[in-house]
């Protein structure tokens, strides 16, 4: 049979050079038409072709594969599905989610699976209100990075007029998350030139912190700088720190 020879052939690449397989489920449409998700989960394969270290699974095999075996993977979002895949194209990891419209507000929630124990090693969402577009250009980049662990930075087209602003965030401590319009973008310290002038939400975030806000406006050739000391959720006295007896002593009682 044809899928076997693919098989045997994936199996003696991986034994020759120790490669590990990732497969990129179609996307769920939910509000947006088959053709768009189509069209997205080609783009995050491709992505994840460029950025991850697997050897990525081509859609072609993945769609004659599962054609053969009768398969039928519509409405795969859940870890049982994306491991029964998973075990019929000799992945290792596979990558599943939905692309969704709500109103003028899409979508793109996936997860990333072990294949062997079903577990859901990374989660990623990207959120825009506007045209589908931008999925494209700017979610499906930011999803792939987030699901591979690798800090995103945005890339903003030079203009002509050389009109761009550039950004500085930084805080202490430092690797906190930024976000910009409620879309994850890199990690603490970042600094952007030539971005795009005009008003940002920026939200920082921390695990054990108070998530920091702050909006600015950027003016053309101008820069802005956000910097802050995180607040911890914590109060470090004795009162709240210290119990039993052992602690008690250091806390001087």
């Amino acid at each position: 049979m044809l899928r076997s020879r693919i098989l045997i052939r994936i199996l003696m690449l991986s034994c020759m050079y120790g490669a590990k397989y990732l497969a990129v489920i179609d996307l769920e449409p939910t509000g947006v038409t088959k053709i768009e998700a189509k069209v997205l989960t080609q783009t995050l394969t491709s992505k994840m072709i460029e950025l991850s270290d697997y050897t990525v699974v081509e859609r072609a095999n993945i769609d004659k594969i599962l054609k053969e075996q009768k398969f039928q993977h519509s409405g795969c979002t859940d870890s049982e599905c994306a491991v029964e895949i998973g075990q019929l194209l000799n992945a290792d990891i596979t990558v599943i989610g939905t692309a969704g419209k709500v109103g003028s507000t899409y979508t793109l929630q996936t997860r990333i699976i072990n294949v062997e124990t079903g577990e859901a090693l990374k989660s990623a969402d990207f959120t825009h209100k506007g045209e589908i577009d931008k999925l494209l250009s700017i979610g499906i980049e930011s999803v792939a990075h987030e699901l591979l662990g690798i800090p995103y930075q945005r890339k903003s087209t030079p203009s002509s007029s050389g009109y761009g602003a550039t950004l500085e965030i930084n805080s202490d401590p430092a690797n906190a998350e930024i976000y910009i319009g409620g879309n994850y973008f890199d990690n603490t310290p970042l600094l952007l030139e030539d971005f795009p002038s005009g008003k940002y939400d920026i939200s920082i975030k921390l695990a054990n912190f108070k998530d920091y806000f702050e909006s600015i406006k950027l003016q053309p050739r101008g820069k802005g700088i956000i910097s802050t000391t995180l607040e911890c959720l914590y109060t470090f006295d004795c009162a709240s720190v210290c119990g039993g007896d052992a602690i008690l002593d250091i806390c001087g009682v």
